[in-house]
Parts: structure tokens; C-alpha cells; sequence
């Protein structure tokens, strides 16, 4: 059975659909491009999934940007990012490039999107 972002709910019986092992999202994400849909961090494990009100966990946002269902910070998409420059400035990227990296990137994402 297919569930939220073409994933396989391997707890719903998915196995009988796939001849291929069954694989849960978890597993996945170290082989998968998964971005927070927020600021755009790759999601590469499992303690970087933020998380829902229920206490599971949620690939659509990271743990610094979304935590028990709610986003952690009330910020406009510019303040977004210049919040993140100075992260990838410090990973090693260049500030202009940084910068045009999340002014192209961001406006694409679910929090950001113009529906």
C-alpha cells in the first residue's frame, strides 16, 4: 500500500505488492534525497526527522524546524533564511552562495510554497 510520499507502509501489508523486500522510511533515508520542507536540510537520519503531536515522527520537516506538531519557530520565509546562512557558511559554503542557494530553493518548499 502506498502512503504519504509514495512510501510503501510495509505495516499495512505492502510485502504482497512488492516482490522486493519491503523497506520502512526509516531504513530509507540514508538512500533517499529527503529535505526538510522547511529550510531545506537534507534529512540523512533518523534523529533529524522532527516530530508530531502524538510523539512519531515526520521526513517532511527536520527536528529544528518542526518539534510535537508545531513549527519551532513563527518566521517569514526571508528570516528563514537568514537563519541559515550562517549554518552552510559554516559547513564550508561561500555566503552568496548560500544565499542563492535558499532564496531559489526555499520558495519551492511545502512551508513556503504559494498554493
Amino acid at each position: 500500500m502506498l502512503v504519504e510520499n509514495g512510501w510503501l507502509d510495509a505495516d499495512a501489508g505492502a510485502e504482497k505488492f512488492s516482490k522486493s523486500p519491503v523497506r520502512t522510511k526509516k531504513e530509507d533515508l540514508m538512500d533517499q534525497h529527503v529535505y526538510c520542507q522547511s529550510c531545506g536540510m537534507p534529512i540523512t537520519e533518523a534523529k533529524l526527522m522532527g516530530t508530531t503531536k502524538d510523539g512519531g515522527t515526520t521526513e517532511e520537516f527536520c527536528t529544528y524546524c518542526y518539534q510535537k506538531g508545531t513549527f519551532t519557530q513563527d518566521v517569514t520565509m526571508e528570516e528563514m533564511i537568514e537563519t541559515c546562512v550562517p549554518h552552510m557558511v559554516d559547513s564550508g559554503m561561500q555566503e552568496t552562495e548560500a544565499r542563492e542557494l535558499l532564496c531559489t530553493t526555499l520558495p519551492n518548499l511545502a512551508r513556503w510554497k504559494k498554493v
